[in-house]
């Protein structure tokens, strides 16, 4: 199992702060919703999977992240989450951020331990722990789409060899 590091909310968003020399936007929309919504759909471009963190809490259920399927609309988005929550109502809305590199740029400039430590914060270390091994996952599929783009699986040339 991995390690969870807990750092202060504040300290992982000096971390991603400080290495957003160019790419601003990205970073401070992930750090900005984890900040401001309850409810976080994160859209990576290499692999299809979403990664959705629900950060509402109760007495009896702490916040989710799971890594889910591509849904083909919000309201299947809103289903998926109904039945993954019964006992929350809905959300007022569920922010999508989009992470248009790749999902390793998320561990290598501070996104994914600001989404550790922001579910640590509201979830202790279970909520961390969980939050690392959905990265973790997400690490695991972006290596197996880049390994079938390498040998073909799935994927078409534009050009046919000569």
């Amino acid at each position: 199992m991995a390690a969870v590091r807990v750092l202060r909310f504040g300290a992982a968003m000096n971390k991603l702060d400080a290495r957003m020399e160019t790419h601003n936007t990205d970073e401070r929309q992930l750090l900005r919703s984890l900040e401001e919504a309850e409810v976080i759909a994160v859209r990576f471009t290499t692999i299809p999977q979403r990664l959705l963190i629900d950060l509402r809490t109760s007495e009896i259920d702490g916040p989710m992240i799971k890594v889910l399927p591509r849904a083909r609309s919000a309201e299947e988005r809103v289903r998926t989450l109904k039945k993954l929550r019964p006992r929350f109502k809905l959300p007022r809305k569920i922010a999508g951020v989009s992470w248009p590199r790749f999902v390793r740029s998320l561990e290598e400039q501070g996104g994914a331990d600001a989404i550790v430590n922001q579910m640590a914060i509201v979830g202790g270390v279970p909520a961390a722990r969980a939050a690392r091994e959905a990265v973790d996952e997400l690490l695991l599929l972006e290596r197996r789409e880049i390994y079938k783009a390498i040998k073909g699986e799935d994927y078409r040339t534009l050009w046919e060899l000569a």
